[in-house]
Formats: C-alpha cells, sequence, structure tokens
C-alpha cells in the first residue's frame, strides 16, 4: 500500500489524504471504516488520466472528487486506465484452492487507447523461483487492436495449468470475435470469454 503523495508528489490534494491507497500503481482504495457510511468522497488524481470503477466499469477523469455509494460489503476500487489487471474471480474457501484457476484480464485502456501489465506466477510455496527460476512472467499489452503476451523470463522453466477464462476491454466501441463475447454499449465494456490459451504461452487477440 503507498498514499497518494508518493505516486502524485506534485498534486497538492494529496498531501492531505490520509483514507486512499495505492495497491501498486493501479488500483486505487478507499477502505469503509463506519459502518454507518452510505457514501464516502473519492479524490482520483492524475491530470489526463482515466480511472474506473471495477465493480461498474464506470470510467471518470484524473484530478477530480466525487461521492461514491458504500455499504460495509462494497469498497470502493478503482482502476487507473492504461493497466492490464489479472484476476482470479472464482470464490473458493482458501487460496490453496485457487493455485490451478484461471485468470480473467481486465484492460483498462487509456485516453490513447493502450494498456499494459505483467502477470508473475510460481508455485506460491517454495523458493524455487530463486534458486531454480521456476516462475512465469508476462507482459500483457494492448494497442492497436491487438492484445499480446510476452515472456519476460525466457530461461525460467515452470509448468502451470491456470489458463485465462476471461478478457475484460474497457472503452472498446464494438468489435467482431471469433470466440464468445459480450458487448455493453452503454458502458462501452467488451467481455470474450474462454478464449482457452495458456497463461505461460505466448498469444495475441486481434479485435476487428
Amino acid at each position: 500500500f503507498r498514499p497518494l503523495r508518493v505516486e502524485y508528489p506534485d498534486d497538492v490534494t494529496t498531501f492531505s489524504i490520509e483514507d486512499e491507497y495505492l495497491i501498486g500503481k493501479d488500483l486505487l482504495v478507499h477502505p469503509v471504516t463506519d459502518e454507518g457510511d452510505t457514501a464516502l468522497p473519492a479524490y482520483l488524481p492524475g491530470k489526463g488520466e482515466v480511472w474506473y470503477e471495477v465493480h461498474t466499469f464506470q470510467k471518470h477523469n484524473g484530478e477530480q472528487s466525487l461521492y461514491i455509494p458504500v455499504t460495509m460489503s462494497s469498497i470502493p476500487v478503482f482502476q487507473r486506465g492504461g493497466s492490464v489487471i489479472c484476476r482470479k474471480d472464482r470464490v473458493r474457501r482458501s487460496s490453496s484452492c485457487m493455485e490451478n484457476d484461471p485468470y480473467a484480464l481486465y484492460v483498462a485502456l487509456n485516453s490513447q487507447g493502450s494498456a499494459e501489465g505483467e502477470l508473475y506466477i510460481d508455485d506460491f510455496h517454495t523458493f524455487s523461483f530463486e534458486k531454480a527460476k521456476q516462475f512465469v512472467h508476462r507482459h500483457l499489452s494492448f494497442a492497436a487492436n491487438t492484445l499480446s503476451s510476452r515472456n519476460l523470463a525466457p530461461d525460467s522453466q515452470f509448468s502451470t495449468a491456470s489458463w485465462i477464462e476471461k478478457i475484460v476491454l474497457f472503452q472498446i466501441y464494438g468489435a467482431e470475435s471469433a470466440v464468445e463475447f459480450e458487448f455493453d454499449s452503454t458502458l462501452s465494456v467488451l467481455t470474450l470469454r474462454k478464449p482457452r490459451v495458456n497463461t505461460a504461452a505466448d498469444w495475441t487477440t486481434i479485435l476487428r
């Protein structure tokens, strides 16, 4: 967790904010601390940046304050435009049960229509990633209507049963696809279902 002022030292508004945090550089979280809260003021930093609510995919511009409806079970979380976040969405009784679960990729486009992120996988238990280079490290990028996965560690050796179950792209204005998909024209959100590619493989998805 990092305070906003660390990532945005030139934005004086962030200096006094103590109840919002960044997870990495692409997720902004505003915890709900009072069960009586029905709405929280949230500040979204970054001039020229865009942020998306991860639950509704609603788009917001940076450098603005807004009120977000909340409950004790709905924490405001925003994803930065220009990022790719990899998530395991299947609810399990423990994290160990999720080891080989598939991934969902959430691609939030910036104002230039591009995004990038990384995916890292190892055995979650040992130091084999360090001693034997047993891990997967991928670079994910979207540009010119093409989403691709590239190997960042060609000398590593690791096999995983995890695969890509779903790709969700924010701010896409129509597309054709050979895989099963859904398109929400209201929010401009495209969801590709079951592309069925292994997370450790090189692959490319082209939107037409």
